[in-house]
């Protein structure tokens, strides 16, 4: 697809667009991603992520408590659990055990009522996620967490 005229972003200011939503961004590693955002040229990719957004929006307009919240980037440790006798310390174990939480509660959040049916879209993203509660379980024993 081509674009007419050749500035167009320039024009609707996309630039300044995915500023203000990088300022809005959770995470760091959600702001991180907003900064590669190019405009899509496939419609059907398009029209699903404006699904995605349209449920997004009706969560909040419901007042359905959607149970994603700001986590921290546990990347830099997890690579350096490739080396060798490195251990996580306490903070790491701890931010793991909150997005491990953060996982199973979205997960929950379509079990309760029709929301596979009300948030489609969602829901399928949703489901890719995979989850093992005894991590959850056995990070808790050992930090003692209730």
């Amino acid at each position: 697809m081509i674009f007419e005229p050749k500035d167009v972003f320039r024009k609707l200011e996309f630039d300044k667009v995915l500023e203000l939503l990088e300022k809005e961004a959770l995470t760091p590693m959600g702001a991180g991603i907003l900064q590669c955002v190019q405009p899509h040229q496939d419609f059907e990719r398009i029209d699903r992520e404006l699904r995605e957004a349209r449920e997004y929006k009706l969560i909040l307009e419901k007042n359905d408590r959607f149970p994603l919240e700001a986590f921290p980037d546990v990347r830099p440790d997890l690579k350096m659990l490739a080396k060798e006798g490195y251990t996580l310390h306490t903070e790491a174990f701890q931010a793991v055990l909150l997005i491990l939480q953060q996982t199973r509660d979205v997960l929950k959040f379509f079990t309760i009522g029709p929301k596979k049916e009300i948030y489609p879209k969602l829901y399928e993203i949703a489901r890719t996620l995979s989850l093992d509660d005894g991590l959850i379980k056995a990070i808790r024993s050992v930090f003692d967490v209730k």
